[in-house]
C-alpha cells in the first residue's frame, strides 16, 4: 500500500490567501464605488428634481403675481375714478361761493390768507355737505368772452343756512343752452333764459342736476366696466385647483410644466412614470369659485366689494315765489321711485329739480329722466363700488409636486424620487381694507366708523334695506363723497388749501378772461396754461356718460368735442386724481400700465375669457383712438402733468405736498419730502 504524501503548502501556503484577499478587496471596492455612484446619482437626481420643481413653482407664482398686480392696478383705477367724482363734486361744484371759499374770485381774486392752510372749519361755512352748483363764471363761456360778473347763482353755495337763503336774478344767467349734450333739446330756451328771471330760475336746478348727474353716471359706467373685468379675471384664477390662465391667456400649468422639464436631467426627464401636478391655492374651498357659477358681475370669494350709497347734493331753486327772488333748495340724487312713469311721484320731490316736478321745463325733461332712471342709486347693476379688498385668509400661492423613476446603473430596482415646492407672489397690494379687522369667518373687513382705514370715504353699506331701516344712517353726513389724500388726513377734499389751489386754477384757465389773475407764460412749466385758451365748458363733458360700448375712446375726462383736443380742464382733472401719499401706501400702481399690461391682456386673458373689449379700459387720462401719446397715457404721465404745473397755478411744491411728482416713488412707496414742507 502506497501512502500519498501530504502537501502542506495547500493548507499553510500564503499565496492563495493573498489572491483571495485581493479579490475580496476589489469586490468590496467595486461595491463601495457602486454604492457611492448610486448615492451620488440619487442625490444629484433628487437635487435636480427639487430645483426643477422650485423653478416651476416660481414660474406659477410669477404668473399669479402678474394677475394679482393687474387686479391691484385696476382696483387703483377704481379709486382714481372715485377721486375724480369727488374732485368734480367739491372743486367744480363749490367754486362759485363768493364769501366763504378759500379762493376769493369776486373781490381780491387771490387766495384768502387766513384759509391758506390744511384746515376746514367755519361756523358760517358748510364745507362738509356743499350742494353742487355750476352756474357761475367761468362755466358758461362757450367762446373766449366771460359772462358778465353781476349774476352768480352759486354765490352762497358754502353757507350753512343755504336752504333758508334767497337769490335775486337780474342779469343774463351764468348758464348756456349748450351746457349739456342734449343741445338740440335746449337750444330753443336761450332767449327765454336771457329775458326772464323766472324762466332762468326754472333751469338752474335742471342744469346743476344734469351736470352732476352726468358726472355720477360716468363714474358708475366706468366702475361697472372695470369691476366686470376684475370679477371675470378673479374667477378665472379661482375655478381650477390644478391650473389657471395667465395674463396672456395661456395655461399656467403648461408653462410651469415646460419650465420644470427644461430643468430636468436626462435621467429624470426620461425616467419612468414622470408625473407633474400643480396646486392653485386661490381655488381652495372657501376661496375658490364654483365652476358652475355663471354670475359675471361678482368676483371670486377672496375679493370683497366695498359698496357705498354716497350722498351728493346739488343746488336747486324753488321758483314759486313772485318777482325775481327765489329760494335755494339743496337736494340729493336719492331718487326713491325710479319705475317707468313714476319719476314725478311726490316721493322724489327731495331729489329731482323743482321745475321738473312741476312740469315747467319740458325741454329738459328728457335729459333729467334719462339720468334719473339710470342713476337709481338703490339698484344693484349701477351700484357704487369704491373697489375691492382682499381676504387675508385666502392666501395666494402656487404648489408643485413631481415624481420620477430615473435609471440608476447599479440600482437593484427602480427608485421613486419625488419633490414638492410652494411659492408665493411677492410685492403687490390689492388695496386697503375698508375697516381694520378681518376675522377668519368674515367675508369682508369689519369695524365701526372710527376704525376705517380711509376716514373720509362714505360709510360702507352693503344693501338698501340696511340704509332704509336707519334714518340716522340715511341722513348721515358720513355718506358725503370724499377721500383721504395722505394717511391720517382729517379733511380730504374739504381742506381749505386744496379747495383754494384747485379753484384758482379753474378760474385761470381762460387766458382772455377779465377775472384771470395769472399771466400767461411760454415756459415749459406753464403747459397747463398755454394749452387752455378758453374757459372750461360743460359741453366738454357731455359725452362722458355714453353707454360703455359707444364710448370708443374709453374716456370719461373733459374733452373739447368741437376742436377734438384736450382742454385745460382735462389737465386739472388729471392733477386731481393723480397718485398721492395715501395711494403709495396702500396700492399696487404700475407706472406704465398701457405697455406692461394693457397691450398684453387685451389679446390675451381678455380675449380668452370672451370679455367685450369695450369694458377693458386703460388708465384715466388715456383716450383710445386719439394721438399715440394719449392712447398710451398711463400713471407716469399723470405724474408728469402734476410735475409740469406751475406753482403759480397749483402749488404742488410747497402747499399740496401730498402729490406724487416723480414716478420712481411708485416703485418704492417712499416720499423724500415731508407732507407739510
Amino acid at each position: 500500500m502506497t501512502l500519498i504524501k501530504s502537501n502542506k503548502s495547500l493548507v499553510t501556503g500564503n499565496k492563495g490567501q493573498v489572491a483571495l484577499f485581493v479579490a475580496l478587496i476589489f469586490q468590496v471596492l467595486f461595491l463601495f464605488f457602486a454604492m457611492i455612484v448610486n448615492v451620488g446619482l440619487v442625490v444629484h437626481h433628487k437635487i435636480n428634481l427639487q430645483n426643477s420643481v422650485d423653478m416651476a413653482a416660481y414660474y406659477g407664482a410669477m404668473r399669479q403675481a402678474e394677475l394679482l398686480n393687474s387686479i391691484g392696478h385696476m382696483n387703483y383705477q377704481m379709486r382714481q375714478s372715485w377721486k375724480l367724482l369727488a374732485w368734480r363734486y367739491r372743486m367744480v361744484g363749490t367754486g362759485g361761493d363768493v364769501r366763504r371759499h378759500p379762493y376769493d374770485h369776486y373781490q381780491t381774486k387771490a387766495l384768502r390768507t387766513n384759509k391758506d392752510r390744511e384746515y376746514s372749519d367755519d361756523v358760517d361755512g358748510n364745507y362738509s355737505q356743499p350742494p353742487f352748483c355750476v352756474a357761475y363764471q367761468p362755466f358758461n363761456d362757450k367762446t373766449t368772452q366771460a359772462v358778465p360778473p353781476g349774476e352768480n347763482l352759486c354765490r352762497e353755495t358754502l353757507a350753512n343756512d343755504i336752504g333758508a337763503r334767497v337769490i335775486r336774478l337780474f342779469r343774463p344767467p351764468a348758464i348756456a343752452a349748450s351746457f349739456i349734450g342734449f343741445a338740440t333739446q335746449t337750444a330753443a330756451l336761450t332767449n327765454t333764459l336771457r329775458n326772464s328771471a323766472t324762466d332762468r330760475c326754472l333751469n338752474v336746478g335742471p342744469f346743476n342736476y344734469t351736470t352732476m348727474g352726468g358726472f355720477m353716471f360716468a363714474y358708475q359706467l366706468d366702475q361697472y366696466a372695470r369691476r366686470l373685468v376684475i370679477a371675470r379675471i378673479s374667477k378665472s384664477m379661482s375655478r381650477n385647483k390644478g391650473d389657471f390662465d395667465d395674463i396672456d391667456g395661456k395655461s399656467v400649468k403648461a408653462g410651469a410644466e415646460e419650465t420644470f422639464k427644461r430643468n430636468l436631467t436626462y435621467a429624470n426627464k426620461e425616467g419612468r412614470d414622470l408625473t407633474f401636478e400643480m396646486y392653485n391655492s386661490l381655488a381652495h374651498s372657501g376661496c375658490g369659485s364654483d365652476p358652475g357659477d355663471t354670475e359675471l358681475e361678482f368676483p371670486a370669494p377672496w375679493l370683497a366689494e366695498i359698496r357705498v350709497f354716497p350722498t351728493i347734493l346739488y343746488m336747486d331753486l324753488n321758483c314759486e315765489t313772485s318777482g325775481d327772488q327765489f329760494k335755494f333748495n339743496p337736494k340729493n340724487f336719492d331718487v326713491v321711485d325710479a319705475a317707468p312713469g313714476h319719476l314725478t311721484s311726490p316721493a322724489n320731490a327731495d331729489s329731482l329739480p323743482w321745475s321738473y316736478m312741476t312740469n315747467r321745463v319740458p325741454g329738459l325733461k328728457g335729459p333729467i329722466e334719462y339720468l334719473a332712471s339710470n342713476l337709481y342709486l338703490y339698484g344693484d347693476k349701477n351700484r357704487f363700488i369704491l373697489g375691492y379688498e382682499k381676504n387675508p385668509w385666502c392666501q395666494a400661492y402656487v404648489g408643485v409636486k413631481a415624481a420620477t423613476k430615473p435609471k440608476i446603473p447599479f440600482a437593484p430596482a427602480d427608485l421613486t424620487l419625488s419633490a414638492h415646492a410652494y411659492a408665493k407672489p411677492f410685492g403687490g397690494k390689492i388695496g386697503p381694507w375698508y375697516y381694520r379687522r378681518w376675522a377668519p369667518s368674515d367675508k369682508e373687513s369689519t369695524g365701526d366708523v372710527n376704525s376705517r382705514n380711509d376716514m373720509n370715504l362714505p360709510l360702507r353699506i352693503n344693501d338698501f334695506a340696511t340704509l332704509q331701516s336707519d334714518p340716522t344712517l340715511f341722513n348721515s353726513p358720513l355718506r358725503i363723497a370724499n377721500y383721504s389724500k395722505y394717511i391720517g388726513d382729517p379733511y380730504g377734499l374739504k381742506s381749505w388749501r386744496t379747495m383754494g389751489q384747485m379753484s384758482r386754477a379753474i378760474f385761470n384757465l381762460n387766458s382772455n378772461a377779465s377775472y384771470r389773475t395769472i399771466s400767461g407764460s411760454s415756459t415749459t412749466d406753464q403747459k397747463i396754461l398755454t394749452n387752455a385758451s378758453v374757459a372750461p365748458k360743460l359741453d366738454d363733458w357731455y359725452l362722458i356718460y355714453q353707454p360703455i360700448q359707444a364710448n370708443t375712446g374709453k374716456d370719461i375726462l373733459a374733452w373739447d368735442n368741437e376742436a377734438d383736443k384736450a382742454p385745460g380742464m382735462r389737465f386739472l382733472e388729471i392733477a386731481g386724481l393723480a397718485p398721492d401719499q395715501y395711494d403709495l401706501a396702500y396700492y399696487t400702481i404700475d407706472p406704465n400700465y398701457y405697455a406692461n399690461y394693457y397691450t398684453r391682456m387685451l389679446p390675451g386673458i381678455i380675449q380668452k375669457l370672451s370679455i367685450n373689449q369695450a369694458f377693458f379700459r386703460p388708465d384715466l387720462g388715456a383716450r383710445i383712438g386719439a394721438t399715440a401719446e394719449l392712447e398710451k397715457f398711463s400713471v407716469k404721465d399723470q405724474i408728469k402733468v402734476v410735475a409740469d404745473i406751475s406753482p403759480t397755478v397749483i402749488d404742488f411744491q410747497t402747499k399740496l405736498t401730498y402729490a406724487v411728482k416723480n414716478p420712481v416713488h411708485l416703485l418704492t412707496a417712499w416720499s423724500n419730502k415731508s407732507l407739510f414742507d
